[in-house]
């Protein structure tokens, strides 16, 4: 036993040896050097999302050089080329995927996008949304009852290039209904549905939700008459905008649209919006 013990301890401490012999190695390699050097010039750093009590705002990933991949690439090239440089994503430290249990009330303030929002009911008419949308080339976000859901199959289908999410079933989140609409919905869309939707804190809901691992949104505003210079005075980066349907709506929407625009911003579905990327 006592030998057996020695002769492991003995290849243990070989490979141990040979392992250091060759990081010595490598680390006095112009390529490897070249490598290290470029290192601060492709450096991304991620910045931390922001709790603020029940609510969340995302941060970003950053992005570091894969030191071993771009010395494998170049070791095979047989010089340092910086087109073989590789790189791997940093994830925040306080990131998105490990807080389920907090309300998204804004994407990262970095990137010039914002999202519109609409909460359907079950006797939402949403066709001059999808019209004027449709008008401006923009994709919005859609919260569909499960009820809504049952009765516009057809139309979902046709205009599948927007995203859809469930709002509810019949106004309420009982589990076995709201996962069965999440499914239906996954089937008619062939994506999987990724929020859930509230205008204030909702322990049910949110508790539901961190369960099925959906992140809950929390809008910071929720736009009825006068939305037009609510987006004047509110317009940030990563913000989403939930839009209450009503006839005066309908006329201040394009302008909205043109407005955002014109100040550099894109609008884009939430799924875009809501990453660390």
């Amino acid at each position: 036993m006592k030998k057996t013990l020695i002769l492991l301890f003995s290849i243990l401490l070989s490979f141990f040896l040979i392992h250091e012999s060759m990081l010595s190695s490598k680390k006095k390699d112009p390529i490897f050097l070249q490598i290290e050097e470029s290192i601060p010039s492709y450096e991304v750093l991620s910045t931390n999302g922001m709790i603020q009590g029940n609510d969340m705002i995302l941060g970003k990933n950053g992005m570091e050089v894969d030191v071993q991949k771009s010395y494998q690439e170049m070791k095979k090239y047989g010089s340092y080329n910086e087109s073989l440089t590789t790189m791997k994503k940093v994830s925040p430290s306080i990131s998105m995927i490990d807080h389920y249990d907090k309300y998204l009330i804004q994407g990262n303030f970095l990137d010039r996008k914002v999202s519109f929002v609409f909460p359907i009911f079950q006797n939402t008419n949403i066709s001059k949304i999808l019209s004027i949308l449709e008008t401006k080339d923009v994709v919005g976000t859609f919260f569909l009852d499960g009820t809504f859901l049952e009765k516009n199959t057809q139309l979902i289908r046709k205009n599948s290039h927007h995203e859809y999410e469930i709002l509810s079933y019949d106004n309420s989140y009982q589990k076995s209904f709201f996962q069965t609409s999440l499914s239906y919905l996954e089937t008619i869309t062939k994506k999987e549905p990724s929020f859930c939707y509230t205008e204030k804190e909702n322990k049910e809901l949110l508790t539901l939700c961190q369960k099925l691992k959906k992140h809950t949104i929390k809008p910071q505003y929720i736009l009825e008459k006068d939305a037009y210079p609510e987006i004047q005075n509110h317009l940030e980066h990563g913000m989403f905008f939930s839009f209450s349907w009503n006839p005066s709506l309908e006329k201040e929407l394009p302008l909205i649209i043109d407005y955002i625009h014109s100040k550099g911003y894109k609008i884009v579905p939430l799924k875009e919006l809501l990453q660390e990327e």
